[in-house]
């Protein structure tokens, strides 16, 4: 929904990708200053001088432990925390607690890397390695060393809200009704493969290259039938902040993605989804 100008050349794709067979177009895409957009629950948010990329470098532990802690909760209370990378023991550290947290988002970045590249703008994913040739970072707060860290990069886009509240703001009712066609149809692609993008907050997770919705958040994804089944089950996308945001927002629009979500997104149509998949 917003034009932007034509990219270089991207790296070729690969799964799990250190620097990739031609690093010099990535060389260009980092070669500038980035500055910090955000900071999440493990990952710190970069964006590039031009507009054009997002940066995410993977949290340390104990920044991990920090976020949480200025919420008044310890990792070791946090049920969801605790159900990361498995069945946590009683006696676990939040420190334990918060490298399982990194592996997942490791985890879940290499299940877009593999299956959602061009479904979350992904440009590259990057592992440290010895022979890295990518430079060094300056976001501004920070310098980072790709010979050190893992990095995504991505296309910036266009959050969802941002883009209701433009196109509300013409009074296209029609394109504001495309949008949440596009957010039903990227989490039903996401299900067709098996994946679960557990935040569904789709407001600030999803974002438009031009008219191209795409899943900004990669970090949070888990390729789990199970847990497909059990989101459609529980209305889950009705039932996350996006959903009551919308609610506020627009009552008109926040029933037209229930109606969309109950007739695309239930146990039924996810099972013909998974059948017609099996063909």
């Amino acid at each position: 929904m917003t034009q932007r100008p034509a990219d270089p050349p991207a790296p070729p794709e690969s799964p799990d990708a250190r620097t990739g067979p031609n690093p010099g177009p990535l060389r260009a895409m980092l070669s500038q200053p980035y500055r910090r957009l955000a900071r999440g629950g493990s990952v710190h948010v970069y964006g590039s001088a031009d507009g054009r990329y997002v940066l995410k470098a993977l949290a340390a532990a104990a920044d991990i432990i920090a976020w949480h802690a200025s919420d008044g909760h310890a990792l070791a209370d946090l049920p969801w925390a605790q159900a990361l990378g498995g069945t946590a023991a009683p006696g676990d550290t939040d420190t334990e607690i918060a490298n399982r947290i990194r592996a997942a988002t490791l985890a879940s970045f290499r299940l877009a890397n593999r299956h959602l590249r061009r479904e979350s703008g992904l440009i590259h994913l990057h592992f440290p390695a010895a022979n890295n040739s990518l430079p060094r970072i300056d976001c501004g707060d920070r310098v980072i060393d790709p010979g050190r860290e893992p990095l995504v990069l991505q296309h910036r886009a266009e959050r969802v809200d941002a883009a209701l509240t433009r196109l509300g703001a013409t009074g296209d009712n029609a394109a504001c009704r495309q949008v949440i066609d596009d957010i039903v149809a990227l989490v039903r692609h996401l299900w067709t493969l098996g994946i679960a993008e557990q935040t569904l907050n789709f407001h600030n997770n999803y974002g438009y290259i031009d008219d191209r919705l795409i899943l900004l958040d990669i970090g949070d994804l888990c390729r789990s039938r199970e847990l497909v089944m059990a989101h459609a089950r529980q209305d889950k996308i009705l039932h996350k902040k996006s959903a009551a945001w919308l609610r506020h927002r627009d009552p008109d629009l926040a029933n037209y993605l229930a109606q969309q979500a109950q007739r695309c997104l239930s146990p039924e149509a996810v099972t013909i989804l998974w059948q017609n998949a099996a063909r």
